[in-house]
């Protein structure tokens, strides 16, 4: 498997930022719609790691084809179960 709760390091920040202009017209717009931009900068990181961390669970190789399916699913129930017991 792979770390599930890995921090993303700047360098790495670039380097997915740099894949933007890779974006549709349409789906830049679309994401823009969506996007609030009201948080801080924290949860912005984390939720960049959450993604990032979510797109790397479903490319998984080593993972059968119906655990990759029910993998995010997994993963929101296991962190949210983490979370409720830190009582946030």
């Amino acid at each position: 498997m792979f770390q599930i709760d890995e921090k993303i390091e700047y360098q790495r920040i670039q380097q997915f930022a740099s894949q933007v202009s890779n974006i549709s017209n349409r789906l830049t717009n679309e994401l823009e719609e969506h996007f609030e931009n009201d948080q801080s900068d924290e949860f912005y990181s984390g939720l960049l790691a959450g993604y990032s961390n979510a797109f790397s669970a479903i490319q998984n190789d080593e993972l059968s084809e119906s655990d990759q399916q029910s993998l995010l699913g997994a993963l929101v129930a296991f962190i949210a179960d983490k979370i409720a017991k830190r009582g946030l």
